[in-house]
């Protein structure tokens, strides 16, 4: 046995992330403690050079990037995604046989292997991972819609249920989540989830609870380098939970990364700012969302949607009309047309700070 599964065997704690890129090293931070750590894998993984023309950004890594896997420590990978489609179907199986190389680490998030189980300290624990509906979803991805009856099903069969859902479009590079994501989090912790732990916007979003189970929106980036990374300062506070199934207890650890990679913990400014928008969800409904989420949405996806038509006009013109004509997309132009304006002020204050501004 190696000294990684003895580790495994023994640990107490599941430790959640968000988005993994793995083009470099990557590992938890020092300050937190150790256990069976699940990521979001947010990359295919391939040796096919084609990419898809119908995507601003095109994520994909030659086969050698798996080594970076094997060296985190990690126990499962979440691959229920928008970027693992991104040089198509066959790329995808490609990835699939190589990461089944990886014997100590589980990959999730399929029809066939839609959750990973863990075994701590002699209870089972089941982690979920699912996509919302969006135009990159592949076939063999795990689907939101079918995430409450598996959580029923599996219930009585393990001590746990966690769900890890790849959603929030509506609020990428925001800081805060849609009406719908909460009604869908408050559905899978009334169907028996533990906790509901989210991914995709790149950002820390605000945590709620229900019914005493965690609901942590977006957990952010834990090791994502990406073009888009550099021009959002957001994107380098981060959250990693842990969850400890002797005591029943989970524990947040906040901190920043520079653009060198080096992380510290968060000062009181990012915890602040990481509580306030977490209060903002006591009194919230589809107007306020759209008044904090439109004002940065809508002018990242126009200038996404330059470079997309740019790569293959007539079809990326045709959708980009259905996009502008949904209601999601109306009401959140409305909202940029009305901003927060005191929300504007709180967010371009934590930008500040963690471009090191002031």
């Amino acid at each position: 046995m190696t000294a990684l599964q003895q580790r495994r065997e023994s640990a107490r704690s599941l430790i959640l992330v968000g988005d993994c890129l793995p083009s470099r090293p990557f590992c938890l931070p020092e300050w937190v403690p150790r256990g069976a750590a699940v990521g979001n894998l947010e990359a295919v993984i391939s040796s096919r050079e084609e990419t898809s023309t119908g995507k601003a950004y095109a994520v994909r890594l030659v086969p050698e990037s798996v080594e970076h896997l094997k060296a985190s420590g990690f126990s499962a990978f979440n691959v229920a995604n928008n970027h693992v489609y991104d040089a198509g179907p066959q790329a995808f199986d490609e990835m699939l046989e190589i990461l089944e190389e990886l014997e100590t680490v589980q990959i999730f998030g399929t029809t066939d292997r839609p959750f990973a189980e863990l075994e701590l300290e002699g209870r089972r624990v089941a982690v979920i991972g699912c996509v919302e509906p969006c135009r990159s979803r592949g076939p063999r991805l795990f689907r939101e819609e079918h995430v409450t009856p598996l959580i029923r099903s599996l219930r009585d069969q393990v001590s746990h249920v966690f769900v890890s859902p790849h959603w929030g479009k509506e609020g990428e590079f925001a800081h805060h989540p849609s009406p719908r994501q909460r009604r869908l989090a408050k559905k899978w912790i009334e169907a028996g989830a533990r906790g509901v732990f989210g991914h995709h916007t790149h950002t820390v979003h605000g945590r709620e609870s229900f019914d005493d189970a965690p609901v942590y929106y977006s957990l952010g980036n834990f090791a994502f380098d990406h073009v888009e990374g550099d021009r959002y300062p957001a994107t380098r506070l981060k959250l990693v939970v842990t969850f400890d199934v002797l005591t029943d207890a989970f524990t947040e650890y906040l901190y920043i990364e520079d653009p060198s990679g080096e992380a510290r913990e968060a000062g009181s400014a990012e915890l602040e700012f990481f509580e306030s928008i977490s209060d903002d969800l006591a009194s919230w409904d589809s107007w306020r969302w759209a008044r904090m989420v439109g004002p940065i949405y809508i002018p990242k996806s126009e200038a996404s949607w330059v470079l997309r038509i740019a790569r293959d006009p007539a079809r990326t013109r045709l959708l980009r009309t259905i996009w502008n004509l949904l209601p999601g997309t109306l009401l959140l132009r409305l909202g940029a047309a009305y901003p927060d304006r005191s929300w504007l002020s709180r967010q371009s204050r934590i930008h500040r700070i963690l471009s090191g501004s002031s």
